[in-house]
């Protein structure tokens, strides 16, 4: 069965805890983090986290091969990284990120122009190519996708592409925006 992650009071707490622990590990609109987590609510979390500290976000998807995470470092070079797996922040040789103490948000906050996540290409090429996508970029994403119809409160949203892949931005945050629900997929069901 689904995971399902609904846009509560504990999103909120996480998501809050980490936008503070990422700005006391030096993240800011010009230097993202990494987030290296499977599929998972806490991952949600860590991607609202980065947005509402205005951090870009650089999600590097744990099934992905080691050398394609470390190409994705380099390039992007993140300040940390939020995972639950230390032993794959050591491979990345990242700092690790663990949630901060609860209070309010740090101050800074998304900006419109500002980066809100560096998603990477294939690497069909050899190289996978970082694209900047802002705040704004994300907005006026979730704008068009609501023409076709947005998950109201008390929908259910099914998450099924990896967070490396932009459509997982709608997938998750048309939901948060309006009151839905964010279904996890797990593998089983995913890949079936």
């Amino acid at each position: 069965a689904a995971v399902a992650l609904r846009g509560s009071a504990g999103l909120d707490r996480l998501s809050r805890r980490l936008a503070r622990a990422l700005h006391a590990a030096g993240a800011r609109w010009d230097r993202p983090v990494a987030l290296l987590m499977p599929r998972s609510g806490r991952l949600v979390a860590a991607m609202l986290g980065a947005m509402r500290a205005g951090v870009p976000y650089v999600p590097l998807d744990p099934e992905h091969p080691d050398p394609r995470l470390a190409a994705i470092v380099r390039e992007a070079a993140p300040v940390a990284v939020v995972t639950d797996d230390p032993d794959r922040a050591a491979v990345a040789g990242l700092v690790r990120v663990r949630e901060g103490e609860d209070g309010p948000l740090p101050p800074g906050g998304p900006v419109a122009g500002q980066p809100a996540y560096i998603m990477f290409t294939s690497g069909s090429t050899g190289v996978p190519k970082g694209v900047v996508c802002s705040h704004r970029s994300v907005i006026d994403l979730l704008r068009v996708c609501a023409g076709y119809g947005p998950p109201r409160p008390g929908d259910r949203s099914g998450w099924w592409t990896s967070c490396g892949f932009d459509v997982s931005v709608h997938e998750i945050f048309s939901a948060l925006c309006t009151g839905a629900a964010v279904e996890v997929c797990p593998p089983g069901v995913r890949h079936d």
